[in-house]
């Protein structure tokens, strides 16, 4: 991909939306089918270094692992600071949760109770599938990986269900040779813990 011929900002071509690291287009494939660009974008004036390379291996490395799952975007190729990804329009968990005024103020969830059900076991399937990524491996216990950016936003409707994404910001889960137990880790760099679960405070 050429990407500044992409960058045309036509009806065909324009930003789906960014995070804090990761901008994300509406591109066509080969066949005109829409895809999923993610790239790098510079902000905050961070410079690009070997820290945000690994983050990006990582993210690419367990989208390859996960490519079986139904419950899991899927990643078509990667490369240093791209992806090409399916292409998912249903919008994520959070945009579609609430009910907001024409101020943007959140009244209240729309959702009845049986789609918060259905769509939290679909949210809870791709958290397990994440978790059991080394399940194939001789003498795998427990999980291997931790998303530790769990949110509403990071779960993408497509075709009605709700699929687990990013992981840019994934650890993975060591263990100690002598113990076997556990090693845990740190998380930091600009993550204020909001996006936790209550074992991990």
């Amino acid at each position: 991909i050429n990407l500044p011929d992409l960058l045309t900002f036509d009806d065909e071509v324009h930003i789906l939306g960014s995070g804090t690291w990761r901008v994300t287009w509406l591109i066509k494939d080969y066949k005109g089918d829409n895809i999923a660009l993610k790239s790098y974008v510079y902000k905050y004036h961070q410079p690009f270094g070997e820290w945000h390379i690994n983050q990006h291996r990582k993210d690419g490395l367990v989208y390859e692992r996960l490519s079986n799952s139904p419950h899991v975007i899927q990643m078509y190729s990667h490369c240093v600071m791209g992806g090409l990804f399916e292409f998912a329009d249903g919008g994520t968990m959070e945009d579609n949760l609430w009910s907001l005024d024409s101020a943007g103020n959140t009244l209240r969830a729309r959702w009845s109770g049986l789609q918060r059900l259905r769509y939290a076991t679909q949210a809870a399937l791709g958290v397990a599938d994440l978790h059991d990524v080394n399940q194939y491996e001789e003498g795998a216990i427990g999980p291997a990986v931790a998303h530790t950016d769990i949110s509403l936003d990071q779960f993408i409707s497509l075709n009605g269900v709700y699929k687990l994404s990013d992981f840019n910001r994934v650890y993975f889960m060591r263990r100690n040779v002598t113990s076997d137990e556990p090693c845990g880790y740190h998380v930091d760099i600009g993550n204020p813990g909001s996006y936790r679960s209550p074992e991990e405070m």
